[in-house]
């Protein structure tokens, strides 16, 4: 662990820690009320362990006033034999930005993210976080997005009764039909999800906006059930398809689901999402999130059915360092030379004789 900061900062009173002290990241993710699974230290090493291209990359800041703030981040390799970096909080394509323990104010957050502008920085890409109090600096090139959500009272009852009667009769249906929701318990249940998954990507085509391999779900089912539930929906003991809930502090966030096609019209998506939010109510979550909807315009109207709120937050970028644009406009200069002659050869190949 090393101090990091330039002359500016330390005159502010912020020291950057790089890497972030696991203990501190912990206690600060654990106290801050915004603070989602997505920012937790094991969704970084999942993240990590999963895909080699990525490093954790999380740095964590000290104030003079006793706020102490995490930036979860990882690291990737952007060009030049790894000597540029690019970073994203938080991947992949999650909820991200600072998380504090303390109120921290715009003039630190601001302070926070023009650290990251080094000289070996390519880019930075920041996903916002619906439940933070501040948004994103205006040196971000930024786009809204939103995210579906339920404010949980506590009582399921309360809660059922704002479903859509479409939803409660879907509901219903998939009981009738005999459908049941376990929770997984096994790496072969885990497995059974996966195959439902690879059923849904075939299904999906070029249309699915993402694929993870099997080792990344392996790791997060074993993660402590208070961290991370898979719910599986079963007919006849045969696993149809389930959704993946992860936990921290006030949030229950839907992040993953799959079901085979064959069994859609038994409703099992309306029988365990209702399940995961009973759960949710039971054990005191705040919210329950259904995440944002990668721009497809039926999963919204399905999240809709439960009545949730439109919470909205932005997804940014900001270029690198004037280095690495000189590096890129090179690098792509150089690789229109190389294909030049091959397309001329090829030209020449078919030149007729005279």
């Amino acid at each position: 662990m090393r101090p990091r900061g330039s002359k500016a900062e330390h005159e502010i009173g912020m020291k950057v820690l790089d890497p972030a002290p696991p203990e501190l990241w912990d206690r600060v993710c654990a106290r801050c009320p915004y603070a989602t699974p997505f920012h937790t230290r094991w969704w970084a090493e999942a993240m990590a362990a999963t895909f080699p291209h990525l490093r954790v990359a999380t740095r964590a800041y000290l104030f003079a006033d006793g706020t102490v703030a995490i930036l979860p981040l990882m690291q990737h390799r952007a060009g030049a034999g790894g000597f540029f970096r690019g970073y994203e909080s938080m991947f992949p394509g999650v909820y991200g930005g600072i998380i504090a323990e303390g109120d921290l104010s715009e003039a630190q957050a601001r302070r926070i993210y023009a650290s990251l502008c080094g000289r070996r920085t390519a880019w930075v890409r920041l996903f916002g976080n619906p439940y933070a109090p501040w948004g994103v600096p205006e040196t971000f090139r930024s786009t809204l997005s939103f995210t579906q959500a339920l404010r949980l009272s506590g009582e399921f009852k309360d809660v059922w009764r704002e479903f859509s009667r479409g939803n409660r009769s879907n509901v219903r249906k998939a009981l009738r039909s005999g459908l049941q929701v376990t929770l997984a318990q096994s790496e072969d249940d885990c497995a059974q999800y996966y195959a439902a998954y690879q059923d849904a990507l075939r299904r999906w085509g070029e249309r699915a906006t993402s694929r993870y391999p099997f080792a990344l779900f392996r790791l997060l089912c074993r993660q402590d059930s208070q961290r991370v539930r898979l719910w599986l929906v079963r007919k006849s003991e045969v696993v149809v398809g389930g959704i993946l809930v992860l936990y921290h502090h006030r949030h229950a966030v839907y992040w993953h689901g799959a079901f085979v096609g064959a069994f859609f019209e038994y409703r099992p998506s309306n029988l365990v999402h209702a399940e995961a939010i009973r759960d949710a109510c039971e054990r005191g979550y705040q919210w329950y999130d259904f995440n944002p909807s990668g721009g497809h315009a039926g999963v919204v109207r399905f999240k809709h059915s439960f009545h949730p709120q439109v919470l909205y937050f932005h997804t940014a970028e900001i270029t690198g360092d004037p280095l690495y644009r000189l590096y890129a406009r090179g690098r792509e200069r150089l690789r229109m030379l190389i294909r030049a002659p091959s397309r001329e050869a090829a030209r020449g190949w078919w030149r007729p004789s005279v």
